[in-house]
């Protein structure tokens, strides 16, 4: 039997499937019909950078949470639904 190596989320270590760390950019992508070049356009960083993100390979700075908060004009309570307490 071969065992199954689950993925981590490398923020809350929770299973990524269901985790909502990387879920964010995916989320604004899908709401604004966006790529992830537009998306990184948008933000003023670098495709590969939203894509290290989206599969939870970093962690976005507070930065980079302000300048989405900014450019799609959306609350703390929004982004909160993302990375709050678990």
């Amino acid at each position: 039997m071969k065992n199954e190596i689950k993925a981590l989320c490398t923020r809350c270590s929770c299973d990524e499937k269901t985790c909502g760390c990387s879920n964010l950019f995916i989320a604004l992508r899908k709401e604004f019909d966006l790529t992830q070049g537009e998306l990184a356009s948008t933000l003023k960083m670098k495709q590969g950078y939203v894509s290290r993100l989206e599969n939870n390979l970093c962690t976005p700075s507070l930065k980079t949470l302000i300048k989405v908060k900014e450019a799609f004009e959306k609350d703390w309570l929004f982004l909160e639904k993302f990375y709050g307490k678990k």
